[in-house]
């Protein structure tokens, strides 16, 4: 028999003997009925963790939205407010509103409000675009501005 080739016997007192590269195991029944009903939950468990997306904090939202250059070249964010995280198949998505000012206006102006739009993806949260003046009275008003992200990695 080859090395690592596993031999697999019953013997007289119930026992699985398992026979893999010179090495010799006894098995009784009842663990293997265990280890064949526990592994499905576990793989299903692992499954579950490891395509879970996490929550946004505002927090890291402020820091996505104050280090896109499309937005702190012209603006400063003056705060972030309630975050949205759709379930289902939009569960990789998270929309904010969040206030900012131009870096030109006065400290005194009224702050703009705005939306974001966040997608997760790798691991970590990007901002996907912002807009302002929008629904506005007037469409003219409204800005939409794309945040330039570097593409997913292949799976």
């Amino acid at each position: 028999m080859p090395f690592g080739f596993p031999h697999i016997s019953l013997d007289v007192t119930g026992h699985f003997e398992i026979m893999v590269g010179g090495l010799f195991s006894k098995v009784n029944r009842q663990s293997i009925i265990i280890a064949v009903l526990v592994a499905p939950v576990l793989l299903f468990t692992l499954y579950c963790r490891a395509t879970k997306v996490p929550d946004l904090p505002s927090d890291e939202a402020a820091k996505l939205l104050s280090q896109a250059p499309e937005f702190n070249r012209y603006a400063r964010l003056v705060s972030v407010g309630a975050l949205n995280h759709p379930g289902d198949s939009m569960q990789g998505m998270a929309e904010g509103e969040f206030t900012f000012r131009y870096l030109n206006a006065p400290s005194k102006s009224a702050p703009i409000q705005a939306d974001a739009q966040f997608s997760y993806w790798d691991g970590a949260w990007h901002l996907g675009q912002f807009s302002y003046g929008c629904p506005g009275v007037h469409l003219d008003d409204c800005r939409i501005v794309h945040v330039y992200n570097d593409p997913p990695k292949e799976q």
